[in-house]
């Protein structure tokens, strides 16, 4: 889209006919005339490049693929282990641990609650989320 604004732009196109002949060819899949218009101004401001530049914050370093692979072994081994002691194990937050195993992985984490005596243990479990929609699920031990 934003090479399509660039070109128009380029020919001296006004932004607002720009927005209607992409709106009329893309339907509800074209820019806002919002973007439309911020594009236009950065181009008449000097802009040359429509790719996205740098963005401000720390980057991600612990959703990769190494630490998935490393994951996705650590449930495999031990579906029993908790999300925290894998964190501890991997050397990754708590908050990675979940985001690689539930978004990359597509795994879904199932709760077993088991009395003992007047405790109560929690054991977590990760089991996989089947393409067909159904999932996997085990019996607790008792």
């Amino acid at each position: 889209m934003r090479a399509v604004i660039r070109f128009s732009w380029a020919k001296r196109c006004n932004c607002t006919a720009m927005y209607r002949q992409l709106h009329e060819v893309r339907g509800e899949n074209a820019v806002s005339g919002q973007a439309m218009a911020k594009w236009c101004n950065m181009f008449e401001d000097g802009r040359a490049d429509i790719d996205d530049g740098e963005r401000e914050g720390r980057t991600s370093t612990a959703t990769n693929s190494e630490n998935a692979a490393r994951l996705n072994e650590s449930i495999l081994a031990n579906r029993r282990e908790a999300a925290d002691e894998i964190a501890n194990k991997l050397d990754i937050s708590h908050r990675s641990v979940h985001k690689i195993t539930v978004k990359h992985l597509e795994f879904n984490k199932v709760c077993a609650l088991v009395h003992l005596e007047r405790n109560i243990l929690v054991i977590g479990r990760w089991t996989e989320i089947l393409r067909r929609g159904h999932r996997k699920t085990y019996a607790a031990p008792r």
